[in-house]
């Protein structure tokens, strides 16, 4: 794997009292956001005030634990896909009039009373 272009953990910090400078861990400026304190020149000028700046600011210095936790969840989700082969996908690929008599077989029991029938389970059961 390749070393990250711009490491983690990002930090911010004011800049001359008018802007938020987004810095990666070795001290690159990946964002400035200005701000404008008068309020009068604010307004005409359609610009951020403080608080709204550093909560931008903020943000983006959030981006790498997001962008993380992101791949590590979709990581667990095809892990736990390829840890728990789905029968019906299987059967149907494979043996198609087997599988459509497993899930006829499936759907009668659904509706026979049980709560929640697991396809997985009932293939099974009915396989064995």
């Amino acid at each position: 794997m390749t070393s990250r272009r711009f490491p983690p953990p990002w930090d911010i910090k004011e800049y001359d009292r008018s802007c938020f400078i987004a810095r990666d861990n070795n001290g690159q400026a990946l964002a400035y956001v200005y701000f404008e304190t008068e309020p009068g020149r604010r307004t005409a000028a359609n610009l951020l005030t403080r608080d709204e700046a550093r909560r931008i600011a903020a943000n983006i210095a959030k981006l790498p634990e997001l962008l993380k936790r992101r791949s590590q969840a979709a990581l667990r989700r095809s892990a736990r896909a390829r840890a728990e082969p789905n029968i019906e996908v299987a059967l149907k690929f494979a043996k198609p009039t087997l599988w459509m008599a497993t899930r006829k077989a499936c759907v009668r029991s659904a509706s026979s009373g049980s709560a929640e029938v697991n396809w997985n389970e009932s293939a099974a059961r009915f396989l064995a």
